[in-house]
Formats: C-alpha cells, structure tokens, sequence
C-alpha cells in the first residue's frame, strides 16, 4: 500500500468519525489552539533578549503551590477553588513553557560554543 493512499486513507477516516461523533470537533479545536499556544510561547522565549531565569523559578514555586491546591481541591470539593486552580495553571504554564523555551536556547548555544554543563554568569 502505498504512503498516498494510506494518507487518504486516515484523512477518510478522521472525517467519518469527526462527522458521525460532534464531540470530536471540539477535541480538535482545543488540539489546534494548544498546540499554537505552545508555539507562540516557545517562540517568545526563544526571541526574547530579557532574561526569564527569575521569571522561571517564580511560576515553579506556582507550580507547587498548584500541586498542594489540587490536593486541597480533591478533599474539599469547592466550585470556585476549582476555578481558581484552571486560571492559576494557565498562567504557570504559559510562563514555564516560555522559561524552558529560553533555556533550552541557551543549552543550544553552550553546546555549539563547546561548554557542557557550565552554569551561565
């Protein structure tokens, strides 16, 4: 079988199941908008000349105050902590990927400059 025909294939089958089950569509749409999330925010923090290192370690300390609210959230079930916990994890996401964005740029331009491991000043 050919690539061509497989590829036909698959995108056959992706429309039947998009088209016979509606909550497919959906799926997709939230798919396509991380997906361009993370690129956009890869490319921010691959571009930017300021240094998100302070930035960084500010959104994981909001990352384990997000771990202890979830844990809070699974004994004490509250709509409003619930809420609370989605728009807090969003923007520590949105502000670690950028941050690892950044660093691994830097561990790029270490490795090509020869220097493994080397802590930058």
């Amino acid at each position: 079988m050919s690539s061509r025909s497989s590829r036909n294939s698959l995108c056959k089958r992706i429309r039947t199941a998009s088209n016979a089950n509606p909550a497919c569509a959906p799926i997709a749409t939230t798919f396509v908008v991380t997906a361009g999330m993370f690129g956009a925010l890869a490319l921010f923090g691959s571009s930017t000349k300021r240094s998100l290192a302070g930035t960084g370690q500010f959104f994981f300390m909001g990352l384990i105050g997000l771990v202890l609210a979830s844990i809070l959230g699974v004994f004490w079930h509250n709509d409003a902590l619930q809420f609370l916990i989605s728009v807090v994890g969003v923007i520590v996401f949105t502000g670690l990927t950028a941050w690892e964005a950044q660093r691994l740029k830097y561990m790029a331009a270490d490795l090509r400059e020869g220097r493994r491991g080397e802590r930058r000043a």
